[in-house]
């Protein structure tokens, strides 16, 4: 104040209110890009935690694979016809001891399903499938006596899973893999 000869001592009213509503706007701005952070966060943990348990599964079905073989008799025992274009949802396989393994899905609700090794859920609480398909090459066995096959078996596993992240935001992960059988018994 030019002229006044009077020393004013601290903040008009005006002054007081203008600066607590700049700090209260900052904070206000602050605080939302605090919680967007902390969400943001959570929901790429989830995603990255459905990615790990689902990966988990498939190195799981990919070593009965590559150490054991396609159980083709299995499949005709079971009425399965194998299709070279279509998947099963269901993949026997024999380990190298000859014990039998079974992958395949149960429902649980509402689209879900578990993925089970010989009746046993893979898939921690809260990770849940939503495809699981199987793709077999050769879809005929090439160690039966006159078969004209003469590759090496594979199968391509395609996967669909799905978890909640925070906020009950739903995530999605879809993975695929071809994998060989190591040995091959012609």
């Amino acid at each position: 104040m030019i002229g006044n000869n009077n020393k004013q001592l601290g903040f008009t009213l005006v002054e007081a209110l203008v600066s607590l509503a700049v700090f209260a706007i900052t904070a206000v701005l602050l605080t939302t890009l605090l919680v967007m952070f902390i969400q943001t966060e959570q929901d790429i943990y989830a995603k990255q935690n459905l990615s790990n348990r689902l990966r988990f599964a498939l190195d799981q079905i990919a070593r009965d694979i590559q150490i054991g073989q396609i159980d083709y008799q299995a499949y005709v025992d079971n009425g399965y016809v194998l299709d070279p274009n279509g998947a099963v949802a269901v993949l026997f396989l024999k380990d190298s001891e000859g014990k039998e393994i079974i992958y395949d899905i149960t429902g649980i609700g509402f689209g879900h399903y578990a993925l089970l090794r010989n009746h046993q859920n893979l898939l921690p609480d809260g990770v849940y499938l939503t495809n699981l398909d199987f793709y077999l090459r050769p879809v005929i066995s090439p160690w039966t006596a006159g078969s004209t096959e003469n590759i090496q078996p594979s199968v391509l596993i395609s996967l669909q899973g799905e978890a909640l992240g925070a906020q009950r935001k739903v995530w999605s992960v879809n993975l695929q893999t071809t994998i060989t059988a190591r040995e091959y018994g012609r």
